[in-house]
């Protein structure tokens, strides 16, 4: 699993609190752009929020507490306000943001890769407001 050893592993684990905040706990409409990860960007949000270990999910360990923790988490995903869509690189994130604001009626966008300033841009005049990891695009 790529993300297991990745080095930008805590960045995507805090984006993946940000998204709980946003989407569960504070109920705004979000949209998750997932380009670097998909799936197992979900699969971290899952493990993030409910403090279950990723390993125990790769190896399959779970005890009956973490099981829960983890299906509770799910439930609340479920009901929340969260559009998770892939962003491949080709395309247009400016009007994947105009979709998420206008279509999806969305707030909050989180990206899972380092903005471009085109990309920035694009955030700027969409209304959005886009969290990403900032570091990664400081170092590329």
């Amino acid at each position: 699993m790529e993300l297991y050893s990745s080095d930008t592993r805590a960045t995507l684990e805090a984006l993946a609190r940000q998204v709980w905040e946003a989407a569960v706990t504070r109920n705004e409409t979000t949209v998750w752009f997932i380009r670097d990860f998909s799936p197992e960007a979900s699969i971290l949000l899952l493990c993030a929020v409910s403090d279950v270990p990723l390993g125990k999910i790769v190896d399959r360990e779970l005890s009956e507490a973490q099981f829960q923790r983890l299906t509770s988490v799910m439930a609340l995903l479920t009901n929340s306000p969260l559009f998770v869509p892939e962003t491949p690189e080709d395309d247009s994130f400016g009007e994947r943001l105009g979709i998420a604001r206008w279509g999806q009626g969305a707030e909050v966008g989180i990206c899972d890769w380092g903005l471009y300033e085109e990309d920035l841009n694009a955030a700027l005049k969409s209304g959005l407001r886009v969290l990403a990891p900032s570091e990664l695009a400081e170092s590329e």
